[in-house]
């Protein structure tokens, strides 16, 4: 019995450096993955601090993704600047950073893989508008949006005073290019001046536009006189320019 005894002791005691050692593995790999994560963290927030320079977007990082051996070898201190031509609003991005030197020269160029929240200021319907309305200044503001929402491309906003609504806008909802047409300022059937440019020649007439249309369009204009059909470009409202 004594001897079982000694036994079982000699092998606990056989087996304290096995466990040590496991419990050392699993401390260091523990404080290793601590530490990782911390160092990601803290190159989250270093890249969203050159992110709130940005003006024309609001771009913020939501999730550095593998791999991060770029990261691991860069150092915390040096110098950098960051390099936005390859952002998505939907799925992952690629940030690159530049690495400066101390002269301020790109030493190194390293790629982080990111998911991003992007956020543009468009412009929006500050009230429901009809089908064939004409847009007026006060029709829509600007506001920022999530850029992964927009189904297709927005209207900017210098160009939309005077469009024309193809299909109703409800308030709030974002103006869309493919939503909008310029405004038909000759109606078919109008009367419209012609001005008449050529080498040397410049005159005016009346005729009929054969067809609408909106500024910068080439339509027919018939003379009303000889029933000649010419074609000429809308300059402004029932007025058309042909050249010869």
């Amino acid at each position: 019995m004594m001897k079982n005894i000694f036994k079982f002791v000699l092998l606990i005691v056989a087996m304290i450096p096995v466990w040590l050692t496991i419990v050392a593995l699993g401390a260091t790999t523990t404080e290793k993955s601590v530490s990782e994560a911390s160092l990601i963290n803290t190159w989250k927030d270093k890249i969203n601090s050159k992110l709130l320079l940005v003006r024309d977007r609001r771009i913020q990082v939501i999730e550095l993704a593998p791999p991060f051996k770029d990261l691991f070898e860069t150092s915390l201190t040096q110098t950098f600047e960051l390099d936005l031509s390859d952002l998505k609003a939907r799925g992952n991005s690629t940030i690159g950073l530049k690495i400066l030197d101390t002269e301020g020269r790109l030493a190194q160029f390293k790629r982080v893989n990111c998911r991003l929240l992007i956020q543009e200021q468009v412009p929006v319907a500050t009230r429901d508008l009809s089908r064939d309305s004409v847009i007026r200044v006060s029709d829509f503001k600007m506001e920022w949006r999530d850029a992964s929402t927009f189904s297709s491309m927005v209207a900017k906003s210098n160009e939309l005073v005077g469009k024309v609504i193809r299909n109703q806008v409800r308030q709030n909802d974002i103006l869309l290019q493919a939503g909008l047409q310029n405004e038909t300022i000759v109606a078919r059937g109008d009367r419209v001046k012609i001005s008449v440019v050529g080498k040397g020649l410049s005159l005016t007439a009346t005729g009929i536009a054969q067809e609408a249309g909106v500024k910068g369009q080439s339509i027919k204009i018939q003379n009303p006189e000889s029933r000649k059909e010419l074609v000429g470009v809308v300059t402004d409202t029932r007025e058309v320019e042909v050249r010869l």
